[in-house]
């Protein structure tokens, strides 16, 4: 899946009612669906952090928590997120109920089964105002992933099958970005927990 962050300093749905605009108290929130991933959280919630503490912003972390047969909702409250629990079905209600919940001006998706790194944050916050949507993606050019052999050839047959909208890659200024550092290339402080 890929990390988008998204500025929402203009979509009128996130108004509050009787605001005058959009209620932003921070710059950032990181959206994160999660259902059965209280192993996962307690290191990912942790790392988020970290990176997130680093930056020059204000963030939040948000975890949209599916119906857990674990203790996710426990473990993500506990690392101090937010709880949102989805009431939706599927992935793209769990994004829905986050982007809803969410209270900064930029949003940021990610997986809490590690798929990507929070190290890939400080990237994408670099160039945040570059463009009105930043997209990290394994299958753009110099992007990559590492994943069993199954997986990959899954994903290329889905994406090959179900391509993303062509009009939507001409509406919007595209800016390619540096590669995301891989596993290999962090430094000794962006270990995670």
């Amino acid at each position: 899946m890929a990390s988008t962050v998204t500025s929402t300093s203009t979509t009128e749905a996130r108004n509050h009612p009787g605001s005058a605009g959009p209620a932003s108290p921070l710059d950032l929130t990181v959206i994160i669906p999660a259902m059965d991933e209280a192993e996962n959280l307690a290191r990912l919630i942790p790392w988020t952090q970290e990176v997130l503490a680093r930056l020059d912003c204000t963030a939040e972390i948000v975890v949209v928590a599916g119906p857990s047969s674990d203790d996710t909702v426990n473990v993500a409250r506990a690392q101090g997120a937010r709880i949102v629990e989805q009431t939706s079905r599927g992935y793209g209600g769990a994004l829905a109920e986050g982007f809803a919940a969410a209270q900064g001006e930029f949003l940021l998706t990610m997986d809490a089964d590690f798929s990507h790194t929070p190290i890939f944050i400080r990237t994408l916050w670099a160039a945040h105002h570059s463009a009105d949507v930043l997209i990290a993606s394994r299958y753009v050019s110099g992007g990559r992933s590492i994943m069993p052999l199954r997986r990959y050839a899954m994903s290329r047959v889905l994406n090959t099958a179900f391509p993303p909208d062509p009009v939507a890659r001409r509406e919007g200024h595209v800016e390619r970005l540096p590669p995301l550092p891989s596993q290999g290339d962090r430094g000794h402080h962006d270990q995670g927990p």
